[in-house]
């Protein structure tokens, strides 16, 4: 949805990946929703949103390794908010 440009749609498919029960998916699949979230309301003009998804996703990932995928992409939408990082 999000690469479609259906960003309250994506919005929406990411709170429901979020409360899917517990299992090996949660350790790729939860940062992902939340990064899918911030670019979503990003796009959708929720700068508040957008920062609270991207902040609760490196928050997340405090102690990750640098090399993380991902890592970078949400540094770098954080910057773009203006929300740290």
């Amino acid at each position: 949805a999000l690469a479609a440009g259906q960003h309250a749609e994506a919005v929406q498919a990411a709170s429901r990946m979020r409360l899917v029960p517990g299992g090996a998916w949660r350790s790729w699949g939860w940062p992902r929703a939340l990064q899918i979230q911030a670019l979503a309301h990003e796009r959708l003009g929720d700068r508040v949103r957008a920062r609270t998804a991207v902040a609760e996703l490196l928050a997340l990932w405090k102690q990750a390794d640098p090399d993380l995928p991902g890592l970078a992409e949400a540094r770098a939408t954080a910057a773009r908010l203006g929300a740290g990082g």
